[in-house]
């Protein structure tokens, strides 16, 4: 075992220029050792039903790690893929725990959400929903609007939002967002675009 971890560490310190420089075969051998401790990891995450932003982003990004089959170049893609969720805070349980008392106290402080009062199955509700308005709203429409919008998805998990009902729900917050901002922005009221201030969002300590 400890020699197993001393080789994963080794291998999660290989320069650009090691990777770079590697053939084929050890290339392979290396990006084996980061894929099998990442897919563990999953592994582990997936038995205690427990999902965090950094099994969230594999999932929509290639999902459970694999050398098989690949040429240099997507061997060399699938070290760095590996070897960034291994250095992910939340790719581990404790790493996770520690990063969702952060989050609780900011919600606390900055939204007035009490996270610590949802369960385990509506947080997996809340960080979707608030991920999948994150990928929406990919131009940050919504600037100033970080506390509103938490808050509303924050209610509607408590008041019993469905996870079959979540892209439906969020694509209308979404949407009304949009309008209300353009709205804004046409009539020179409260610009949207001069309203972006950090102290609005609730992941932004101050």
């Amino acid at each position: 075992m400890e020699r197993h971890s001393n080789r994963l560490s080794i291998v999660q310190n290989y320069s650009l220029s090691k990777v770079m420089s590697m053939s084929r075969r050890e290339l392979a051998q290396a990006t084996s050792v980061l894929t099998q401790a990442s897919n563990k990891r999953l592994t582990r995450m997936q038995k205690q039903n427990i999902t965090t932003p950094a099994t969230e982003y594999i999932k929509k990004h290639g999902g459970r790690f694999s050398t098989k089959g690949k040429d240099v170049q997507e061997l060399r893609e699938e070290f760095q893929r590996a070897k960034g969720f291994l250095e992910s805070e939340t790719s581990t349980i404790k790493g996770y725990r520690a990063w969702e008392n952060k989050i609780a106290e900011t919600l606390k402080t900055n939204a007035g959400i009490d996270y610590n009062a949802l369960t385990e199955r509506q947080k997996r509700k809340f960080w979707k929903a608030y991920s999948k308005l994150e990928e929406l709203d990919a131009a940050n429409v919504y600037g100033a609007k970080y506390r509103t919008s938490v808050n509303e998805i924050y209610t509607a998990v408590k008041g019993g939002l469905r996870f079959k009902d979540i892209d439906e729900f969020v694509t209308k917050m979404s949407d009304k967002i949009y309008e209300e901002s353009t709205k804004n922005f046409m009539t020179g009221v409260n610009d949207p675009f001069s309203l972006i201030d950090d102290s609005d969002n609730p992941f932004i300590g101050g």
